[in-house]
């Protein structure tokens, strides 16, 4: 009688648990807050060649009223720059598909240049076109028709050659220039020299001013008249002399080989180049002697 009681109250108690456990209430899964959606960030634009400072060159040289053109700047200022003298541009006018300047100098007149960008946006080559146009005088005399080509621009994106390119360019060219010399080869010489008069060449206190005079004196050295020179450079230096032009300095050891024998000299060297299009071009170059061993 016992035991049956104890089984009636053992079975209401599993019944009641499971009675309460039916009535809770079923716990709710956490609704997901909506996530904002990522900020929508904005792709850079590409800067514009027009934005772009940077100095630009023509394509091949011509002057204005006796002036070698050498080119201009748009930016930060315009100017027009001739192989003599720099002009303030006093109009200027740029978009992104044209430009017009307008420049007055009291020797040259009135400049203007009206061109069309021939890419929009900022180029990395130093031999891509990027405008073309017209320069004229007053009263609207047409002077050339013209490529310019970038040489080189300040912006982050810009065609300026890095440390290394522009050394190893400017080393180029000292060493394709004495490399014309120990062949004695006066054309390749020549075809490194800028055929203007403002060039020159100075060894050991004698100076030859002027494309003529400098050209005999390339004539002379490629003769093989006071014998076969022999030249070997040391390190070149390569420093930036502004945007266009650069100096290299070197020492060197000559050697000349005559009927009377050979001499040994060393010396220095120095020359100044000009960027003209895609090379460099010889301005001015020095050669001077350690006393004791002068020619």
């Amino acid at each position: 009688m016992r035991r049956n009681r104890l089984l009636l109250l053992l079975a209401l108690g599993v019944a009641g648990a499971i009675l309460v456990v039916l009535r809770l209430p079923t716990p709710r899964s956490p609704i997901a807050e909506p996530r904002s959606p990522p900020p929508v960030v904005e792709a850079r634009k590409p800067p514009l060649q027009a934005d772009a400072e940077g100095y630009y060159v023509p394509g091949y040289p011509f002057t204005v009223n006796g002036f070698r053109f050498t080119g201009f700047s748009l930016r930060p200022e315009a100017l027009v720059t001739f192989s003599q003298t720099t002009v303030a541009c006093i109009d200027a006018k740029i978009s992104a598909q044209d430009l017009h300047l307008r420049c007055d100098d009291p020797q040259l007149g009135t400049v203007t240049i009206d061109g069309k960008f021939l890419t929009r946006l900022v180029t990395s080559r130093l031999d891509a076109a990027v405008v073309s146009g017209l320069v004229r005088m007053a009263p609207g005399q047409l002077v050339s028709s013209l490529r310019l080509f970038i040489l080189c621009t300040m912006t982050c994106s810009c065609a300026q050659p890095r440390p290394e390119e522009f050394r190893a360019s400017v080393q180029a060219a000292t060493r394709n220039f004495v490399d014309a010399i120990n062949r004695g080869d006066s054309g390749a010489m020549a075809a490194l020299y800028l055929h203007e008069q403002r060039v020159s060449t100075a060894s050991d206190g004698t100076i030859a001013a002027g494309w003529d005079s400098v050209r005999v004196v390339l004539d002379e050295i490629a003769s093989g008249r006071e014998g076969h020179l022999h030249i070997v450079l040391g390190s070149v230096e390569a420093v930036p002399l502004g945007s266009q032009h650069a100096l290299a300095v070197t020492p060197f050891a000559l050697t000349v080989e005559s009927p009377t024998g050979e001499s040994k000299f060393r010396g220095a060297m120095t020359v100044v180049l000009e960027h003209a299009g895609s090379k460099w071009l010889i301005v001015h170059d020095h050669e001077s002697f350690v006393p004791e061993h002068r020619p």
